[in-house]
């Protein structure tokens, strides 16, 4: 606080499934220097806290075997169906962004 700068941020998201809307957590970060002082754990309890009253489920995504992961195991989430993306980019693609630099 002392500095006046932003060291984390916790993005939400609204999902509608059939006119029924669910919270999302899109991302959330803090900044290397100020990590390890459960700031990315006080935002999302604080996320949590204020959308408790109105929606009972909260979804995320993760990568399994992050930090992430335990966190939020540590708040109380729990598994739920496993959905595996694979995304990949052709040697191709890459060479035509690299084209518009």
């Amino acid at each position: 606080m002392a500095s006046n700068r932003l060291v984390g941020v916790c993005l939400l998201f609204m999902e509608d499934q059939q006119r029924t809307f669910y919270p999302g957590l899109f991302n959330f970060g803090v900044l290397p220097a100020h990590r390890n002082r459960r700031i990315a754990a006080n935002m999302l309890k604080r996320a949590l806290t204020v959308l408790h009253s109105e929606y009972p489920i909260m979804r995320l995504g993760l990568l399994q075997g992050t930090y992430a992961e335990l966190l939020y195991y540590n708040l109380g989430f729990m598994p739920a169906d496993v959905e595996v993306e694979a995304c990949v980019l052709p040697t191709s693609e890459i060479n035509l962004l690299k084209s518009f630099r």
